[in-house]
């Protein structure tokens, strides 16, 4: 299972996390989920997460790249299915409409 809260990102450093961060994590699972009490630590890693400055997805084809696709969300969880649907659909060229139009890349190019 892979847990996250936000209020302890500010807590992680390069070389990880303190144990009781860990511990604050797992207590914060503990309590969405009743069946983690027995549950153990096996490991802690740090990544980075996608967030785009807008904090919207960035989703679907990238009109300067041919076949290239983005699939960036910090929402991955909620978003995924529908769109993962999306961007395949995109990807094997069927037309699903404008869906897409606000979560494209180019809306971060600059108005010269």
């Amino acid at each position: 299972m892979l847990l996250h809260t936000p209020d302890v990102d500010g807590a992680v450093r390069e070389d990880g996390v303190d144990r009781s961060t860990v511990d604050a994590v797992v207590a914060a699972g503990r309590a969405l989920y009743p069946g983690l009490r027995a549950a153990a630590v096996e490991s802690v890693r740090v990544g980075e997460r996608p967030i785009p400055d807008d904090g919207l997805p960035v989703l679907g084809r990238v009109a300067a790249l041919p076949n290239f696709h983005f699939a960036v969300s910090h929402s991955g969880a909620t978003l995924c299915l529908h769109a993962g649907d999306l961007v395949a659909a995109e990807a094997l060229g069927e037309d699903r409409g404008d869906a897409l139009a606000p979560y494209r890349f180019e809306r971060f190019a600059t108005v010269r």
